[in-house]
């Protein structure tokens, strides 16, 4: 069994790399599973079978380190001033539909409680993060509730799986859309001529990594001394939870700054989610199979719950079926499925997926600890 920190770390960051290769060269392989659910699995398998450790120095250094830094550096260029400005009632849609992921995790983990985990409200939380933002929104809540890795390896599995099954629908919604004017009354036309504005350089220097390590390291320091200050009103406003909310908070003010056009920012958060999702499965020890059909029938009921609120959304703003479809992949799947989605519908519309997915990164670890406050009252 490899057990130093730095065979740990190697084992990680090659798995990683390995993950990133083959979705590079056989993209296909990765069309019902994407990579992440592969970064996560494949350190579990290592670790179930005894070749690495599940407990290590280096799962406690990545979650108290990887985790702000990520939501700092990635929520920094989110133009929030510009999706409102530019997407006008989509804007609407799309909170319905993050509004019914926290109604449908709340009704979801009522009907099925008493076959999940003793943490299950906090898989709830965890997927409710995915499902408004994305992958980082997952793994920030789940550092801010302490969730164990085996119910964490639970939530991801659900999620890839819920994932899996509802993208189809998103992307034949297009044939129903008659049927849906004809319910629904004919919708506004008011994205014909959207443009995205233009990609700030991906030509990142010595000199930006350092100014993200700074920036990132400022705000860390600042959330955890505020939050240290704070009662916790527990389980779910601990302290680790105040650092989440705050380091999102004040990376969102910093968006409104200069910090903003800072190039490599994606590229810099998405290794550090990757590679924090990775520790995460290294350190869980599954046991509790049984849970997973009941999760799986939680999800189902969660994802139906959520399209009658993005479709009601699209109802009271007047939008068409695709930009329902849209909405809901933004919520689900993030910027990459949205992307498709909106190219099915209408090429024009992808501008539309990718600020609507940003703002889900911006408001999921919000939503995400509502949805677990509420579970944990039950």
């Amino acid at each position: 069994m490899i057990t130093s920190n730095e065979g740990v770390l190697a084992v990680i960051c090659g798995i990683c790399a390995l993950i990133f290769f083959l979705e590079n060269r056989f993209p296909k392989l990765f069309n019902y599973v994407p990579g992440l659910i592969w970064i996560y699995i494949t350190p579990m398998i290592l670790t179930n079978a005894h070749f690495i450790a599940d407990k290590s120095e280096v799962y406690d250094v990545l979650k108290n380190y990887a985790i702000p830094m990520f939501i700092v550096i990635m929520l920094i260029e989110v133009d929030i001033k510009s999706i409102f400005k530019v997407l006008g009632p989509a804007v609407g849609v799309f909170l319905f539909g993050a509004i019914g992921v926290v109604v449908g995790g709340v009704v979801g983990f009522s009907l099925f409680k008493t076959h999940l985990p003793a943490d299950g409200w906090k898989a709830i939380g965890a997927i409710s993060g995915s499902w408004i933002g994305g992958t980082g929104n997952m793994a920030a809540v789940a550092a801010g509730l302490n969730i164990s890795s085996e119910t964490l390896g639970l939530a991801v599995l659900t999620d890839g799986i819920i994932f899996s099954l509802w993208i189809p629908f998103l992307l034949i919604s297009k044939n129903y859309n008659k049927l849906f004017i004809k319910l629904c009354g004919t919708p506004k036309e008011i994205f014909k001529n959207i443009e995205l504005k233009p990609e700030k350089s991906l030509n990142m220097s010595s000199q930006h990594f350092i100014y993200l390590l700074a920036i990132s390291f400022c705000v860390l320091w600042f959330s955890r001394f505020v939050s240290g200050l704070l009662p916790e009103i527990k389980p779910v406003l601990t302290t680790s939870t105040y650092e989440i909310l705050i380091v999102t908070s004040v990376a969102l003010c910093l968006s409104f700054t200069k910090a903003r056009e800072i190039p490599g920012t994606r590229s810099v958060a998405t290794a550090l989610i990757y590679i924090f999702m990775a520790s995460m499965g290294a350190k869980a020890v599954i046991t509790n199979l049984s849970a997973i059909p009941w999760f799986i029938v939680t999800g189902v009921v969660w994802i139906i719950i959520h399209a009658i609120f993005t479709l009601i959304g699209a109802r009271v703003f007047k939008m068409d079926i695709g930009i329902a479809a849209i909405s809901s992949a933004a919520n689900v799947g993030g910027v990459a499925s949205a992307t498709v989605v909106a190219s099915v519908n209408d090429s024009k519309l992808i501008p539309v997926g990718i600020l609507l997915a940003l703002l889900g990164y911006a408001i999921g670890n919000y939503f995400a600890f509502l949805a677990a406050q509420i579970c944990s009252m039950i």
